[in-house]
């Protein structure tokens, strides 16, 4: 799987939209937003915040402030809920990435990893045995977390499920189907290998 550079958010986001046959707008930074540039509401969400969460948070916002009003949204970041059908975040300490649709959706995920050893005892936390058979390469626990979460992100109604609930139904190792049986909803993905990592997006179908 050759390697995305996430720098190039303009070529990441022409990828996206022609992979899913779908307007997707991407911001991508490693920047975080300065404290200025905050709204009164985004100033206050900043304050509760512990020191740790403070720096990824920054990061998201200075992600969402570029993406917003490409995609019709009001800049101030503090009216999101999140999970949104349209839109989703995803941040390490280093970088965030955001993507969105200026239309609506069904749901929309993105998850970004850097790598790091999952162990063989994790895996039953969010892979089912059937999820478990698509798996090729020593590198795959980890594109299938990044997958299991956009999964979770893109379903609006994830506050009673956990990542087991969302089965893969197929995979090429590059991209896939998968569906929540409990709910009768389907949902495409494609995976990216990234300089330090994966990312994942996916997109609600059914």
């Amino acid at each position: 799987m050759r390697a995305m550079n996430l720098d190039d958010s303009k070529a990441f986001e022409a990828l996206l939209s022609d992979t899913f046959a779908q307007t997707l707008h991407v911001a991508f930074t490693r920047l975080p937003v300065s404290l200025v540039c905050l709204t009164a509401c985004e100033r206050t969400q900043y304050e509760t915040l512990s020191e740790v969460r403070r720096p990824s948070w920054c990061l998201g916002r200075a992600a969402l402030h570029e993406l917003l009003p490409r995609i019709g949204r009001s800049g101030d970041s503090s009216l999101l809920s999140f999970p949104d059908n349209a839109l989703s975040l995803t941040h390490t300490n280093e970088r965030a990435v955001a993507v969105g649709s200026p239309t609506p959706l069904l749901g929309l995920g993105i998850d970004l990893e850097d790598d790091r050893l999952i162990s063989a005892k994790a895996l039953r936390f969010y892979l089912s045995e059937i999820d478990q058979t698509f798996m090729r390469t020593e590198s795959d626990p980890l594109r299938f977390w990044t997958i299991k979460e956009a999964l979770f992100k893109a379903d609006a109604e994830n506050q009673t499920q956990s990542l087991t609930a969302y089965e893969i139904l197929s995979d090429d190792g590059h991209a896939g189907q998968a569906i929540c049986r409990k709910r009768s909803r389907q949902w495409s993905y494609r995976s990216y290998r990234h300089s330090q990592g994966f990312v994942s997006i996916a997109l609600r179908s059914i």
